[in-house]
């Protein structure tokens, strides 16, 4: 039987071997590919016409984008069909952001992730014009 203290143990105990895995250097390391990889994505996002970042502020792995169509839901609801997990409609929680959505890239995203992810929101951009 398991409960709720044992599985916080297991998570805590998992991310203090991660953490002493990687050492001072390989945390900073690991800090600076979610800075890089996030900064790029944001930049290949931000290119595409239909998409802008919501505000000029600096971020660290997760970054807010508007989309100018404002079928942010729609766009989202699609992206598993094509493998990919797209971002988090800020809707939810924010109704007048029904136009938003969050992107989060940590160090596990590639470079070919990012450019499939940057590929898909321009595929959408052309096939679910307004």
């Amino acid at each position: 039987t398991s409960n709720i203290c044992t599985n916080q143990g297991l998570l805590a105990l998992r991310a203090t071997v991660y953490l002493a895995t990687l050492g001072p250097q390989g945390l900073r390391e690991v800090a600076d590919l979610c800075l890089q990889k996030s900064h790029y994505a944001a930049q290949r996002i931000a290119a595409l016409p239909r998409f802008t970042p919501a505000w000029n502020v600096p971020f660290f792995k997760e970054f807010v984008v508007r989309d100018q169509h404002g079928a942010v839901r729609e766009l989202l609801n699609r992206a598993p069909q094509s493998g990919l997990l797209a971002g988090v409609s800020l809707e939810t929680w924010y109704p007048e952001w029904a136009d938003h959505f969050l992107v989060t890239v940590t160090e596990k995203r590639t470079q070919p992730d990012i450019e499939r992810l940057v590929q898909y929101l321009a595929d959408e951009t052309h096939t679910n014009s307004k």
